[in-house]
């Protein structure tokens, strides 16, 4: 889980940066092979990206019953 920065007076606000597939390892490539078969299949997969989070906590709800 990726540590963020706290926003804001009271800390409710978060901003948080993720990275994905930095060493550009995710290829998706297999190989079949059997007696009279070799078969090699590639898929479409995310790549390198990045990922910027900012979450708000709605901690207070003044002057609402429950």
């Amino acid at each position: 889980m990726p540590k963020g920065k706290k926003l804001f007076e009271n800390q409710t606000g978060e901003i948080s940066l993720s990275a994905f597939d930095l060493l550009n390892q995710n290829n998706n490539i297999a190989r079949t092979v059997t007696e009279t078969n070799v078969q090699d299949s590639e898929s479409l997969v995310l790549r390198r990206y990045l990922l910027l989070t900012f979450t708000y906590n709605l901690r207070n709800f003044k002057g609402m019953r429950g």
